[in-house]
Parts: structure tokens; C-alpha cells; sequence
């Protein structure tokens, strides 16, 4: 037994995944619980089936459910035939008298490995069988954590939006049309600076997150420190387009780049992703945003100049990460990674972030251009018709943020990973569609309203934009879920070819055609992305599922966009009408998404019940 002991102890020091588990098993017979389960943590984290399962039976037996489902997760899709009934029980402790027959089989069966081995793989753990409709429970599971998660993080968008739309047009009529531009040239800037920040780290940490409960600490660790140090970079690059750039414009780019460095502490927010906790962010971004936004429009009505916006820009951006940071330290113990882990998670995240990087310049680049090719009154124009995308893309954003944590838990199945990729599309449709339909319908009074008459020349901008959107809408779950998926290769190629097409279009047209032709181009990046992300997909989801799902909020949004365009689209007797046979038209046929049909039931019940008992 000893001589077992010792040979297993010196084969798991060489990295020896099958020695662990058998030397973990051992170690249990003695019931040395602690160093079994250090035994199936090493064995785990060297990729062994065994060793995830057996550590999930483990942490199954001491009450840590979260940790036993990932660690089954693990077994599953690393292909142990056990793990699948374990999977999707409820989560529940273990029925009494379940027990690990590997306990029983003797001190005798570890003397030899081979023994060993073939005990364990005949002699795994005995569990109830899985009940029915298990699939369902975890889909409802994920559903509403989902929907939780993206309610609380679309009522925060909707807010901190609206303050910024508010904000963003008091500064615009107070600057004027010239320094407008000038401000939006070098926020432009700022704003693709940011967009790259990310890289594919928070996928991967979501990724990785959802399957390693155990190891959050350290893979936040292992995040932030990537981000940060790629902030840095980023940092660089500002600053040196801010003194190249000169001027106001320059003088923007070097106020907001401490806000790029400290951009590179945002990943640690995704531990409330995964764990669809949004309230904590919700107050923080809500409170930080209104504070800002006050200050700003103090600013611009004290005719402040152009740096002073951009400095208090600066400030709460950096004080908004920092304190998220702080935030996610109360949550999960954040732990110092190695360097080595430091670069894995970098080689692990760099595919995806490249592909990711290549989406944002393709969205984003045509407004830092224009600074050097069209006047900057032109610049301010298409600046407000950007804004109006911004805020209507957001949507789509921030629900497919999200979903990662389910489409990373349902993406070996190909039914599991369509149904809730259509219900997720589904949430798109009611809420982003008919606004994107909206605004390109009223755009003449959304820009008076929120703008000023100075802007008017923005309206055939936004109409172009706004189709923009509409496919965007597809291309944000296409592309989310490849790169849940890791399919990164087509992205890369696609995403550098419509990179290519919006800078070379925007160096030849911009300057004869104006902005017009900025806005057509980035319609046709957009379509290049639907169409490689559909014929890429086509062999992992079904789009059967997703047509059922959407056909009735898309005829019904279409339906009430036409009617708009038939009422003229200018006054607000059209707006009122479009939307009261918008939503009595989704209800009539049913559109809404099912969730919601049934919370609005259960609070319609109890309001019944209710009155009944009274």
C-alpha cells in the first residue's frame, strides 16, 4: 500500500494526470478528504476526465453545488461517459447511501496501476437517474438568469444612455456646430481607443468562469492583469495620435487617455455577468453617469473650454473602474496570476480578441477618418447620426453579453445552443428592432427633439445608419456565438476584408461624396458580416428555431414602421399611433417573448387572487 502510495506521489510530481486521480482515490479510502481533493484539482487542471468528475463528486458530497455542476460540465465535454447523469439532477446533495463503490475495492487494488485504473473506470460513482425533463429545468435555469441579467443591464444602458443623449446635446447646442466637431473628432478617437480594450478577454473569462467555478480567483487575476497591460499600449497609442493630432482635437485625445489605462481594470465586472448579479453595476454606472452628466452640462453652459469636458469625461471613467474593481474583490478573492498563467490566458484570448478588434475598426474607424477628410461641420453631422446608432446597437450589446454565460453552457448541443439562441434573438426583436424601425421613420423629429434644427442635415444619415443597425442586430448574435463557440478564423478573414473595404472606401469617397458615402459603407460591412457568420453557423444552429421565434415580432415592427412612413413621420400623433398598434398588434399575435407572457400572467393572477381574498 505504501509502495503504491509512494509510486503514485512520484508519477503525479512528473505530471502524471492518471497517478493523481488513483493517488486522490487512495487518499479518500482513508478518508484524507482534503488531499483527495488537492489529487483531482491537479489531475483536473492537466485536462484528465477522471480527475473533474471525481473532484465534482466531491464537492457534490460537502454541499458546493455550483463548483460539482462545472466540474461535471468539465467531465462531459471532456468525454466521460458518467458525467451526463449528474449533470442536469437538481441541484441537491446526493441521496443518502450514494457512494463511491472506488472506496470499497481494497487496499490491494492500488498496488498496481493498471488494476487501478480499470477499478476506477468499471466502478463509478452510483446516482439516481436523471428525471425528465432536466433539459428543460436547465434551460428555464439559464433563461431567467439570463433575462434577469439582461434586464438589469438594459434598464442601466437605458438610463446611463438617456443621461448621456441629454448630455451630448446640451454640449452640442452650447458648442455650436465648429467646436462640436472638434470634440467629437478627439472623443471619436477616445472611443476607438476603448473599443479595443477589450481583446477577447471578458469572453474568455466568462468562458472559462462558466465551466472552472472553482478557479474565478485566479482566472480574474490572470484577466486583469492581461487587460491592463494591453491598456497600456492602447494608452501609448492615444497619446502619441493626440500630439500628432494637435490642436483641440490633439489636446481631447491627451485629457481621456488616463481613462484608457484604467479601462484595462473593466474586465473584473464580468464576475457579476456570470453570476447574473447586475444591481451592483446598475447603481454604480447609474450614480457615477449622473454626477458626471451634471457636471458636464454645467460645463457647457458656462461656456467651459472643450479640454474641461474632456477632463471630467476622463475622471469618471477612471473613477467608474476603479471602483467596479474594488466591487469584484468582495465578490471573489482575486488572485495574483503567474506569468505563465498570464500568457496562457493572453494566447487563449488573443484569437478572438483580434477578431473582435477587427469588428469595432470597421465600425468605428470611418468617424476617426472623417477628422482628416470631410469639414468639420460635415464631421458634426454624421457625429449626431452615429450617436443615434450607438444607442439603438447598444441593445443587442448588452443582451448578448448577457447570454455568453449560456451559450457557453449550451454549446456542445446543437438543439440547447439554437432554442436559446433564438429566445435571446427573440429579446432583440421586441425591444432593439422596433426602435431601430423607429428612429429611421421619425428621424426628423428625433434629431429636432434631441439636436436642435442646426443638426437637420444628420436626418438622411440616420435613416442610412439605422439599416445599419438593423443588421447588426444579426451580426451581434452570429457573432457572439461564434466566438463562444471559438470558430475564429472566418471572423478574422471576413471582419480584415471589411476593415479593408471601409477604410479604402472612406480614403476614395469620403472626400468627393461627402459622409453620405461613410454611411452606405458601413451598411455593407455590416452585410458582409451576416452573411459569413450565417453560412458559418449553418452546421450549429438551426435556423428553423430561430425563424419560429421571429418571424411575429419582425412582421409586426415592419407592419408599424410602414404605417409611420404612411402618417408622414413627422408629428407626434404618428409617433402615439405607431406605438399603440405596435403593442396591441404583438399581443393580438402573440410576439412577445415567453417570459415575459408569463410573469405578466403570475402578476395578473395574483392580482386576482388578490382581490378575491379581499
Amino acid at each position: 500500500m505504501l509502495e503504491a502510495e509512494k509510486a503514485y506521489r512520484l508519477a503525479d510530481r512528473l505530471g502524471h494526470a492518471g497517478a493523481a486521480v488513483n493517488l486522490g482515490l487512495l487518499l479518500k479510502a482513508r478518508e484524507d478528504v482534503e488531499g483527495a481533493e488537492q489529487a483531482f484539482r491537479r489531475a483536473d487542471e492537466r485536462g484528465d476526465a477522471r480527475g473533474a468528475f471525481h473532484l465534482a463528486w466531491l464537492l457534490q458530497e460537502r454541499g458546493d453545488l455550483v463548483g460539482a455542476e462545472a466540474g461535471y460540465w468539465r467531465a462531459k465535454l471532456r468525454g466521460y461517459p458518467a458525467a451526463e447523469a449528474n449533470l442536469f439532477r437538481p441541484r441537491e446533495r446526493p441521496k443518502e447511501g450514494a457512494r463511491d463503490l472506488g472506496d470499497d475495492a481494497g487496499a490491494h487494488a492500488f498496488a498496481s496501476e493498471t488494476a487501478a485504473s480499470a477499478r476506477d473506470q468499471s466502478a463509478v460513482p452510483t446516482t439516481p437517474e436523471p428525471r425528465e425533463h432536466d433539459e428543460g429545468t436547465l434551460m428555464a435555469r439559464l433563461t431567467s438568469g439570463t433575462a434577469r441579467m439582461a434586464s438589469a443591464t438594459g434598464l442601466r444602458q437605458v438610463l446611463t444612455t438617456g443621461l448621456l443623449v441629454i448630455t451630448a446635446s446640451t454640449v452640442a447646442r452650447c458648442l455650436g456646430p465648429l467646436n462640436f466637431g472638434e470634440y467629437a473628432g478627439g472623443t471619436a478617437a477616445f472611443n476607438l481607443t476603448n473599443s479595443l480594450i477589450d481583446l477577447g478577454f471578458s469572453l474568455v473569462l466568462v468562458r472559462e468562469m462558466t465551466h472552472r467555478v472553482e478557479d474565478r480567483g485566479r482566472l480574474m487575476g490572470a484577466a486583469i492583469q492581461s487587460q491592463f497591460l494591453w491598456s497600456l499600449v492602447l494608452t501609448a497609442f492615444l497619446v502619441v495620435s493626440g500630439i500628432t493630432a494637435g490642436g483641440t482635437r490633439g489636446a481631447v485625445m491627451l485629457a481621456l487617455s488616463p481613462a484608457v489605462a484604467l479601462s484595462g481594470l473593466g474586465v473584473s465586472r464580468q464576475i457579476f455577468n456570470v453570476r447574473f448579479h447586475a444591481t451592483p453595476l446598475l447603481i454604480l454606472d447609474v450614480s457615477t453617469n449622473v454626477v458626471q452628466c451634471l457636471v458636464m452640462i454645467g460645463l457647457a453652459l458656462a461656456h467651459a473650454p472643450v479640454i474641461a469636458l474632456a477632463l471630467n469625461m476622463s475622471f469618471f471613467s477612471c473613477l467608474t473602474g476603479a471602483v467596479a474593481l474594488l466591487m469584484a474583490r468582495k465578490v471573489v478573492r482575486i488572485k495574483l496570476a503567474e506569468r505563465h498563467e498570464v500568457w496562457r490566458f493572453l494566447r487563449t484570448a488573443m484569437p478572438l480578441g483580434f477578431a473582435s478588434v477587427l469588428a469595432s475598426l470597421y465600425f468605428t474607424i470611418d468617424q476617426t477618418l472623417l477628422g482628416w477628410l470631410v469639414t468639420p461641420k460635415a464631421l458634426s453631422q454624421y457625429a449626431i447620426a452615429v450617436r443615434l446608432l450607438t444607442l439603438v446597437v447598444t441593445i443587442p450589446g448588452f443582451v448578448m453579453t448577457a447570454a455568453v454565460p449560456g451559450l457557453a453552457r449550451t454549446s456542445s448541443d446543437r438543439a440547447q445552443l439554437s432554442r436559446f439562441a433564438a429566445t435571446v434573438s427573440h429579446w432583440i426583436a421586441v425591444t432593439a428592432l422596433p426602435l431601430g424601425i423607429g428612429v429611421a421613420v421619425f428621424a426628423r423629429p428625433a434629431v429636432l427633439l434631441l439636436f436642435g434644427p442646426a443638426y437637420l442635415g444628420a436626418v438622411p444619415l440616420v435613416r442610412i445608419l439605422m439599416l445599419a443597425a438593423l443588421l447588426s442586430f444579426a451580426s451581434n448574435v452570429l457573432g457572439i456565438t461564434l466566438m463562444t463557440l471559438s470558430i475564429v478564423r472566418p471572423q478574422i478573414v471576413f471582419n480584415s476584408i471589411s476593415l479593408a473595404i471601409n477604410v479604402a472606401g472612406n480614403l476614395i469617397l469620403a472626400p468627393r461624396y461627402g459622409v453620405i458615402a461613410s454611411a452606405w459603407l458601413t451598411v455593407a460591412c455590416e452585410g458582409i458580416a451576416v452573411s459569413y457568420g450565417l453560412v458559418t453557423l449553418r452546421r450549429r444552429l438551426s435556423y428553423r428555431a430561430l425563424i419560429v421565434q421571429l418571424w411575429r415580432p419582425c412582421a409586426v415592427a415592419g407592419g408599424a414602421g410602414l404605417v409611420g412612413v404612411l402618417l408622414g413621420g413627422r408629428d407626434v400623433v404618428a409617433i402615439v399611433a405607431v406605438v399603440f398598434l405596435f403593442l396591441a398588434a404583438m399581443t393580438v399575435f402573440r410576439a412577445w417573448p415567453d417570459i415575459l407572457s408569463a410573469q405578466v400572467r403570475r402578476r395578473l393572477g395574483r392580482g386576482v387572487a388578490a382581490d378575491g381574498t379581499a
